[in-house]
């Protein structure tokens, strides 16, 4: 998922899975590329109660990049939970 150009995503209850290695792992780790939920400069999403796994390198579960670019993520269900395997 991407959220780009000033946009929004509201999300709950939600499965989000990720598979498949980054091309490139430095813009990984400084902007996102081959994240799960990706949120850029200008844009907001709130995650509720939902799993995100990612089984790739270079996948984060969630990352914001870029300014004012949020991720707001809260999980209030126990089972739930945010994987992140390397």
């Amino acid at each position: 998922m991407v959220v780009t150009d000033g946009g929004s995503l509201n999300a709950s209850t939600l499965i989000i899975s990720k598979s498949g290695d980054s091309s490139n792992t430095e813009n990984s780790e400084f902007y996102g590329l081959n994240a799960a939920v990706l949120v850029q400069k200008g844009s907001e999403a709130t995650i509720k109660d939902t799993t995100i796994k990612t089984n790739a390198s270079g996948a984060n579960a969630a990352f914001a990049t870029g300014e004012n670019a949020v991720i707001n993520v809260s999980n209030k269900l126990p089972q739930l939970e945010i994987h992140h395997v390397v």
